[in-house]
């Protein structure tokens, strides 16, 4: 999937936000309908790039048998090297990494 999300400037910026996180991170992200990018209004990107961050901070991370984790891990080294190099790719090209850090 390479699915966009088109966000509009009279958006509800915290349910969008909610909705696009959860359809990008399905299943840690790894279905083929999975948002893998999004375009949103100029007038209103700060304020969703601040939303989604905070649903990122809402979200668990490891092993998908523990307590309280919302999304396990990637399915083999393979992809967790792919998903590394696009993050670089992204940043090279001038994107901002505005949650999370460097992978485990």
């Amino acid at each position: 999937g390479n699915d966009p999300a088109i966000v509009l400037a009279d958006a509800d910026i915290p349910s969008t936000a909610a909705q696009v996180f959860g359809a990008a991170m399905r299943n840690s992200g790894q279905v083929c309908a999975a948002i893998k990018r999004c375009y949103v209004h100029e007038s209103i990107k700060d304020e969703f790039v601040k939303a989604l961050v905070a649903e990122a901070g809402k979200a668990k991370f490891g092993d998908g048998f523990g307590e309280g984790v919302t999304h396990g891990p990637l399915n083999n080294k393979a992809q967790f090297d792919r998903v590394k190099e696009l993050v670089e790719d992204a940043k090279a090209q001038g994107a901002v990494v505005a949650a999370g850090g460097v992978p485990e």
